[in-house]
């Protein structure tokens, strides 16, 4: 696990630091951190979703996913929500494209372990995109 501290200015001038875990990594300029003091509400969730999807995948009807839709999907060992971004197009195609809002994650998974997200799980991500702002090395200099 990562750790790190984001600095976010004060309209006091003061500085506020939150304390983050690191959810997964594309570049400097688009990663994905969840809050450490929402950590606890998010493994409540991971929990009602266990317990809610026990049995979905055998109880499943074969779906057509449109970009955008709602689902939970089984990945690594575990119930996660996710939304579409690339529906399979042809009956032949059984993958689908996810995004998992929870860890800032593109996934591509069997259809076969996706199924639709219940209202009750439309609720804000817990992870949150992020960048570092533009710098510059300068050769030389400590």
């Amino acid at each position: 696990l990562i750790f790190f501290r984001a600095i976010y200015s004060d309209k006091v001038n003061g500085r506020r630091y939150f304390q983050v875990k690191l959810t997964h990594f594309i570049a400097l300029d688009e990663f994905y951190v969840r809050s450490c003091k929402e950590e606890y509400r998010y493994q409540d969730m991971l929990a009602e979703l266990k317990e809610d999807y026990k049995g979905a995948l055998e109880d499943a009807v074969p779906q057509l996913w449109m970009k955008g839709d709602g689902a939970a999907v089984w990945y690594e060992r575990r119930w996660q929500r996710a939304v579409v971004r690339s529906p399979a197009t042809t009956s032949s195609v059984t993958n689908v494209e996810l995004f998992l809002i929870d860890v800032g994650k593109t996934i591509t998974v069997s259809s076969e372990q996706v199924v639709p997200l219940h209202e009750c799980y439309y609720d804000s991500p817990f992870a949150y995109c992020c960048t570092i702002g533009s710098f510059e090395i300068a050769p030389g200099v400590r």
